[in-house]
């Protein structure tokens, strides 16, 4: 078998992305987006497209890595080693030509002892919205059936949405989607599919083949899904108001504090960056209270050289009330007066009855102890103990829940508004399991 398969598709992307650029030229943000040099549009590299699909392939068969490495992942994608190297046989085109209105994000380290953002760590990037669309496109040779194979479980990938691109993938961004994918298979052992790839223009090439899903387009089935994934999505109400401060990302109507808005919808959101700081800042507390080592902590949330296995969606808050702008100074505290220029206004976004957020969050290759973790930091979100936001002593940021569910292969957990849970045998299993990880007995 010897085989020449051209794909192409529709990208879009459900949630803002960036691609790093060159910051010399970009005096408005410390992370631009990566643009075109002769039209300024915005341009992913297949390169970094091609480095998506292959971790995708390698993650999805041998459950990130875990069982060893994944040899069709190196005859497609190519590998060199201390004996050996292997050309890919793969060609990823880069995506441009989307014209783009940037959005700046804010992002600020915080201190976990105090909880307050440390001195000179404000940061910026720029992002393009979600909505963006490009024409993704590959091809590669083909030598047996695995092989096509491997490429139907990554457009399936791409296909459900499982592939991001960009920067802070595990925060929510650079969550993409593919749509009507079609395809151009030639046969390079016969003598007419060699003369049609010697022939082959993509650009001028009409015979296409298009299907309803990408296992159907490709005549094969992907390969079994051997990823352990934990997660866990849960529905929340807003107890009164959020404040998510950032840049506006239209125009400047003159107030000084704003709460993070999708410039594609217009409505607030919650990034998946300050949700993951604040679950975070709350399991180094914990972990702190009892003395036990922090290692439990990075292994889950990531460190300097270590990756975060956590992965943690933006969530849009759903019906939310109109956002009113409210008057504020600041006083000063010998004299209990207002202090001279110190008058600002800010303006967040309340919740009613009807408003809602939907959580999202996942843990690659779990350990029953960090489930737990994770199970004790939502039940703090879920009764208003852990906020979220800025302004939280004033009574910003508190979340209430309202329902939930676990899933993890095929174990299936609902949460109810009391936050009882239609499996507790299952949920205690893990509970325990963190108890352990503190050096707490379970009865205790």
């Amino acid at each position: 078998m010897s085989e020449y398969l051209a794909v192409k598709g529709q990208l879009i992307f459900e949630e803002p992305f960036h691609t790093g650029g060159d910051i010399s030229y970009a005096d408005w943000s410390d992370n631009p987006v990566l643009v075109d040099p002769i039209d300024g549009s915005a341009t992913i590299l297949g390169s970094s497209i091609a480095g998506a699909m292959r971790d995708y392939l390698v993650s999805y068969a041998t459950n990130y890595h875990s069982k060893g490495d994944c040899p069709i992942a190196d005859e497609i994608f190519g590998y060199v080693d201390d004996e050996n190297k292997n050309q890919s046989r793969i060609l990823v085109y880069d995506l441009h030509g989307y014209s783009y209105t940037p959005t700046i994000r804010d992002g600020v380290m915080i201190d976990p002892e105090t909880g307050t953002a440390l001195r000179d760590m404000k940061y910026d990037a720029e992002f393009i919205n979600s909505g963006a669309c490009f024409d993704i496109a590959f091809d590669v040779f083909l030598d047996n059936e695995e092989e096509k194979r491997a490429i139907a479980t990554i457009m399936k990938g791409f296909e459900n949405g499982e592939i991001s691109l960009g920067y802070k993938k595990n925060r929510g961004y650079g969550r993409c989607r593919v749509t009507n994918w079609e395809i151009k298979l030639m046969d390079l052992s016969t003598p007419s599919g060699l003369c049609e790839w010697l022939l082959y223009n993509r650009g001028e090439s009409d015979e296409w083949k298009n299907g309803k899903s990408s296992e159907e387009l490709m005549g094969i089935k992907a390969f079994y899904d051997k990823r352990d994934i934990f997660r866990l999505s849960c529905e929340f109400g807003v107890d009164g108001s959020l404040l998510i401060g950032t840049n506006y990302p239209n125009a400047d109507i003159g107030v000084d504090k704003y709460t993070v808005v999708s410039a594609d919808s217009g409505k607030a959101v919650i990034p998946g960056t300050s949700l993951a700081g604040v679950l975070r800042e709350r399991a180094v507390r914990i972990f702190n209270t009892y003395g036990a080592d922090l290692l439990g902590v990075y292994e889950l949330f990531g460190c300097k050289d270590k990756a975060s296995r956590i992965v943690v969606h933006e969530s849009t808050v759903e019906n939310q009330m109109k956002p009113i702008v409210i008057n504020r100074v600041k006083i000063d505290r010998f004299t209990g007066g207002a202090l001279e220029t110190a008058l600002f206004d800010e303006m967040p976004i309340y919740g009613s009855s009807d408003t809602r957020v939907n959580v999202n969050i996942e843990i690659r290759q779990p350990k029953d102890h960090e489930i737990g973790l994770i199970l004790f930091l939502i039940r703090d979100l879920w009764v208003g103990d852990l906020t979220v936001g800025g302004e939280s002593g004033i009574g910003r940021g508190r979340l209430k829940g309202m329902s939930g569910k676990i899933s993890r292969k095929d174990e299936l957990i609902n949460i109810d508004e009391g936050f009882n849970f239609s499996e507790q045998q299952k949920i205690d299993k893990y509970v325990d399991a963190f108890l352990k990880c503190l050096g707490v007995k379970s009865n205790e």
